[in-house]
């Protein structure tokens, strides 16, 4: 599992609300060398390139841990035993959260550490009512990221999407989830808020989509879905 993603799940209280940690795979090639003296050089080289690469992806991901820590961060006075970093107030500590956020991006950018941070500046900007800049950091996180943490920040802006009067947008992203399902974003978690979505305007849409997981033999879903029916008007 990338670390990145990882931390991702475990210190981001929206990611819980969508799904499990995943990992994929990065594959490359290496070729055989007849020649030993030149196998022997290239074996060195390699073996730099490679010790590189990792610092560079430490580096990447210490950068992002130290920003994801200041989500923890306690307001007021610390004490000794707490591990977690304080500030003395709730500005301050938003502050340094979305620095931490922004060094990662100006640093890192077009990692998928950078991907992880726009889609926590985007959760920032949501929760302040920023809802044009939630829409961009998510974005670049959906455009940028990995097919896990993509789902994650697509999901994220439907929502906004749909708050904002882009109902069509919002629509596409979720049916795209629905077809395309990642272990953090799942088929039922996207047709659950492409229903809750539609209620308002789109009733009977929204129970179609609902109805066959009335009794499904997961009770979590089950429930999600009685109660998504329960929050829909009687039928006519």
């Amino acid at each position: 599992m990338d670390k990145e993603v990882q931390k991702l799940v475990e210190h981001d209280k929206f990611a819980e609300t969508v799904g499990q940690s995943v990992g994929y795979v990065q594959t490359h090639k290496s070729q055989l060398l007849r020649n030993l003296g030149i196998a022997a050089v290239v074996a060195v080289a390699i073996g730099g390139f490679w010790s590189y690469r990792n610092q560079q992806v430490d580096a990447r991901q210490a950068d992002l841990a130290a920003a994801l820590r200041n989500k923890e961060a306690v307001v007021g006075p610390g004490t000794p035993n707490d591990p977690r970093p304080s500030f003395a107030t709730k500005e301050e500590k938003g502050k340094a959260l979305t620095k931490g956020f922004q060094d990662v991006i100006a640093k890192h950018g077009g990692s998928s550490e950078a991907s992880v941070a726009h889609l926590q500046l985007g959760n920032v900007a949501a929760d302040e009512g920023k809802l044009e800049d939630a829409a961009k950091h998510y974005k670049n996180a959906a455009d940028a990221g990995s097919a896990d943490v993509s789902s994650v920040a697509k999901l994220a802006l439907a929502q906004v999407y749909f708050s904002t009067g882009k109902a069509a947008e919002g629509e596409a992203l979720l049916r795209g989830l629905m077809s395309s399902p990642t272990l953090l974003v799942s088929k039922e978690q996207a047709t659950m808020a492409l229903a809750r979505a539609l209620i308002p305007n789109k009733p009977d849409e929204a129970r179609k989509l609902v109805e066959p997981y009335q009794k499904d033999k997961r009770q979590t879903v089950a429930r999600n879905a009685e109660i998504l029916l329960g929050e829909l008007p009687a039928k006519k």
